[in-house]
């Protein structure tokens, strides 16, 4: 079935960031759209100012047979949605987000960008990237460049750039040309068996492939290194970026400061203002996709130097009680040790709180001690009550934040605080908080919006 043939469709789950990209690109190609959600956000107001026809809850009537195609939100299925229940019945085709994403790519060339930490970012540093140099990219990413809501779109007709999650195995519905990893761990626990069953869903990612294409990888990462070993059988063309590699893509001469990060590469200077050492690989990992399509150098160095980051990575919101309150994404280890070092080269001699709300139990209970290690950089610790999906945590499992603060405290990290929920997370912020501070509010669940609660209280 072709994507873009389709006249009439219905988004489940249009609020989130994936799926209302989408719905941007049906709205785009002049389709009927309609759309479903649970709450009322800033995307479904601006979608339904774009066009879409939008009901804030789920309902049969929804669904009519006039509809040529479904596209569903993960979670929607999960839940035994209604709306989709009525599709099955009346026999319309059904896609997931990533389904439908898979039939895009069979369509146009794609980039796929794939890894446990930096998609989001690299999508959308190296979709400016190739708009900047006249590729006319069509760019769907699972988050908005910082301030803006849509910044996760772009409509173009030339190659498709696109976020490829590894979660559920649900990447393996691509087939792009150019598949960009730009690192692996373990994650997405609740699927994977471990290490090695994520690394052979990335196998069969590279697998699909199309020909004539090629594979970028962070060649310095420990998991990717592991990946190239799989195939090392395989007829794969393979490029490598890093700072470590012998390889075309070697990046040289890395300086930070509080104010920017530079690198050198292919006798080009390269500057980036959004801080920490993971954002030179993503920087690099786009550069290094672009250059290998074509791309100028002279026209990838001011996209660099102006872009400000996507939303909720390292996003400065503003100030509260004259400490800085920042807004980050990062759930995995890896990412938050990342931040948190991202803020100690960009303020220098502050004190830095961190403010986690973990993010489902499996990956706390599994990634325990990784954890704990992770927040040892960090002057102060406030980690709020464990986030959970419902029907995805094993009901006997009583893991709690509390846990981590326990084990904090006794490796030595005394100023770790346990908040039972939001509002008690808040009352203890309050206790602790003095001015200058950098406040790290981070996490996956919904720690977001009291970061916005307190930048809108001062």
């Amino acid at each position: 079935m072709s994507f873009f043939a389709v006249k009439k469709i219905h988004f489940v789950g249009i609020g989130g960031h994936g799926v209302s990209a989408l719905a941007r690109l049906a709205l785009a190609l002049k389709m009927e759209v309609t759309g479903s959600d649970l709450e009322r956000t800033a995307i479904v107001d601006e979608l339904e100012k774009a066009g879409a026809k939008i009901w804030i809850g789920h309902s049969v009537e929804h669904i009519t047979p006039d509809i040529e195609m479904v596209v569903h939100t993960a979670a929607a299925r999960e839940f035994d949605n209604i709306e989709l229940q009525q599709a099955e019945k009346i026999g319309l085709p059904i896609y997931s987000y990533f389904g439908a994403l898979g039939l895009i790519s069979q369509e146009r060339k794609t980039i796929a960008v794939s890894g446990t930490n930096g998609k989001t970012t690299t999508t959308l540093m190296l979709g400016k990237i190739l708009e900047a140099n006249g590729f006319d990219p069509l760019i769907i990413a699972g988050g908005n460049v910082e301030g803006q809501h849509g910044g996760g779109f772009r409509f173009g007709q030339g190659v498709f750039v696109v976020e490829a999650c590894e979660a559920f195995g649900n990447f393996l519905s691509l087939t792009p040309d150019y598949l960009l990893i730009t690192n692996i761990e373990e994650d997405h626990l609740d699927f994977y068996k471990d290490l090695n069953d994520i690394l052979e869903a990335f196998k069969k990612l590279t697998k699909q492939i199309k020909p004539g294409g090629f594979l970028l990888v962070n060649g310095d990462d420990a998991g990717v290194i592991q990946l190239l070993n799989k195939l090392s059988e395989e007829r794969i063309s393979i490029k490598k970026f890093g700072l470590q590699v012998e390889e075309e893509f070697l990046a040289t001469d890395v300086k930070a400061d509080s104010q920017k990060q530079s690198f050198f590469l292919l006798n080009n200077q390269y500057n980036i203002q959004i801080p920490g050492l993971f954002n030179v690989y993503n920087s690099l990992a786009a550069t290094a996709m672009a250059l290998s399509l074509g791309a100028e150098p002279a026209a990838i160095k001011p996209v660099l130097e102006d872009f400000q980051g996507s939303w909720r990575r390292f996003q400065v919101l503003g100030q509260y009680r004259q400490a800085t309150i920042i807004s980050d994404y990062g759930h995995h280890p890896a990412g938050v040790r990342g931040t948190i070092e991202a803020a100690r080269q960009k303020y220098p001699g502050q004190r830095i709180i961190t403010v986690f709300h973990p993010h489902h139990k499996w990956r706390t209970r599994i990634l325990f001690n990784d954890f704990v290690q992770s927040f040892k950089q960090s002057d102060m610790v406030v980690l709020n009550e464990i986030w959970s999906a419902p029907g995805r945590e094993p009901q006997e499992d009583n893991i709690s934040s509390a846990d981590l603060v326990a084990e904090l405290k006794k490796e030595g990290k005394k100023a770790s605080y346990f908040g039972r929920d939001l509002q008690e997370t808040e009352k203890i912020l309050d206790e602790i908080l003095q001015p200058r501070d950098i406040v790290l509010m981070m996490g996956a669940g919904y720690i977001y919006k009291l970061a916005e609660k307190l930048v809108k209280v001062e």
